[in-house]
């Protein structure tokens, strides 16, 4: 089986190849924090509604909101440490809240055709494999993606997301793409920005991911200081990485 890379690989080697060489080659895994858990939350249950809707089978809004409670129940009960930084009734109302706007704006006007789509494909020839999870299939070549956040998306950063590059790289050529931000905050929204990937697009991906797999296969991972992360605060592996200071 050959080894694989996903978009968060990318993205990590990309920001700093130490913390992939903590995570990935020593197995070192963070506790999730609150963005993440409500991230997976929201994603799991938005899978399960899609997948009962290709069922025929159409949530009330009571069935779920029942729907979410078991999620997040479930998640919270099996799941490993997590690392809260705020309340637990704070974070699941301020998810629940989120959740209910894309089911009242989005949820009857979607019929997905594929709802969490694993796909796995060869990396042009090289000795990896990519891998990634398609959140929503809504047509032939029109795909989205969900995403939880504390602000909006601007669609010059939508436009250059190597996410939507690597999907359409997983789509087999050109597509259109949607990225769902849901909005936390009290007066959540549901964000809708589009934006498009070319044959050319994807051609300058695989590129870079080759250069990437490359640069992971030489086993040398240097520290980035440079960026925003780079600190106690933000970065999980701080004290392994520079805690001699």
């Amino acid at each position: 089986m050959k080894p694989y890379l996903s978009h968060s690989q990318i993205s990590m080697w990309q920001k700093c190849p130490r913390q992939y060489e903590y995570r990935y080659w020593k197995g070192l895994v963070l506790p999730p924090n609150v963005a993440m858990i409500q991230g997976s939350i929201y994603h799991k249950a938005l899978e399960l509604y899609f997948k009962s809707k290709m069922l025929g089978v159409s949530l009330s809004p009571d069935e779920f909101s029942d729907l979410f409670d078991t999620v997040w129940e479930n998640y919270i009960k099996n799941g490993s440490s997590i690392d809260w930084t705020i309340d637990r009734g704070r974070a699941k109302d301020e998810t629940n809240r989120v959740i209910e706007v894309y089911y009242r704006k989005l949820g009857a006007s979607l019929n997905p055709a594929l709802v969490e789509q694993r796909v796995k494909v060869n990396l042009d020839n090289s000795t990896y494999d990519f891998l990634g999870i398609i959140d929503l299939v809504l047509a032939e070549n029109q795909l989205a993606d969900h995403k939880v956040v504390s602000r909006l998306m601007r669609q010059e950063d939508a436009d250059k997301d190597n996410q939507a590059t690597a999907y359409a790289f997983l789509a087999g050529g050109s597509i259109d793409f949607e990225y769902h931000i849901a909005i936390k905050g009290i007066n959540p929204a549901i964000q809708i920005v589009k934006t498009q990937r070319t044959e050319n697009d994807i051609t300058w991906w695989i590129d870079m991911a080759k250069g990437i797999a490359k640069q992971i296969q030489s086993g040398i991972a240097p520290p980035n200081p440079n960026g925003w992360w780079c600190n106690p605060k933000w970065c999980g592996y701080w004290n392994l990485c520079k805690g001699y200071r």
